[in-house]
């Protein structure tokens, strides 16, 4: 079959399905630009499209067009729908897109900056001050606690008491490699886990072994 053919009629069908307009429109622009591409290269039939056609037309949307990994990546989960309706209409013997690796994306973090950690902080400080419970002082001392130590998430979780040393002014912590690192403590953090640990004594009959808790 045609490309152009067994496009429209792939389009029929998800027009009856009642896909959304901006995802038909999706399939639209790519398959528009690769229907266009497929002719220059004297590509007319779908049997004609194999891994190594899609992954040619990938590296031209990467290197010609600058398309970022994420704009690969839709390509390449849209190809997967068109060419897995082919094959369950047994239009198709197999799906090619489905031996197409996917692109590494880039993760960018977005950072606070100094004056939102300052507004934060100024939140969480009056909020500590008029709820004066559990979670208002624990969240303080959480946010206190990663901004002056850099722990990960994992390692705040896993804090045990045991591994804070507030009159030596440091902690123990096991990193990703499961080994034990030594983590200096500003003289804020070990102000505030003192803070914390005696709100806790104070509120509760037992101290958790757990630095951070959601209830004793």
């Amino acid at each position: 079959m045609l490309i152009r053919f067994a496009y429209k009629e792939f389009y029929s069908d998800k027009e009856l399905e009642g896909l959304r307009k901006t995802t038909l429109e999706s399939y639209e622009l790519l398959f528009t630009d690769f229907m266009r591409w497929t002719e220059e290269n004297e590509l007319e039939h779908v049997s004609d499209i194999t891994p190594r056609v899609l992954k040619s037309y990938l590296s031209y949307c990467k290197n010609e067009r600058g398309n970022n990994p994420t704009s690969l990546n839709t390509k390449v989960k849209l190809f997967n729908v068109f060419f897995g309706f082919l094959v369950s209409e047994e239009l198709l013997e197999d799906n090619p897109a489905k031996h197409i690796k996917k692109f590494k994306e880039d993760i960018r973090i977005q950072s606070f900056s100094d004056q939102e950690i300052k507004q934060m902080l100024s939140w969480l400080r009056r909020n500590r001050r008029r709820e004066n419970d559990l979670h208002a002082v624990r969240n303080y001392s959480i946010v206190v606690t990663l901004l002056g130590t850099g722990l990960r998430v994992g390692e705040l979780v896993s804090l045990r008491w045991s591994d804070i040393h507030l009159e030596s002014g440091y902690m123990t912590v096991f990193g990703k490699t499961r080994r034990q690192e030594t983590i200096p403590m500003t003289e804020k953090v070990a102000k505030e886990l003192s803070y914390l640990k005696g709100f806790y004594e104070s509120k509760f009959e037992k101290l958790s072994p757990y630095v951070f808790v959601n209830q004793q």
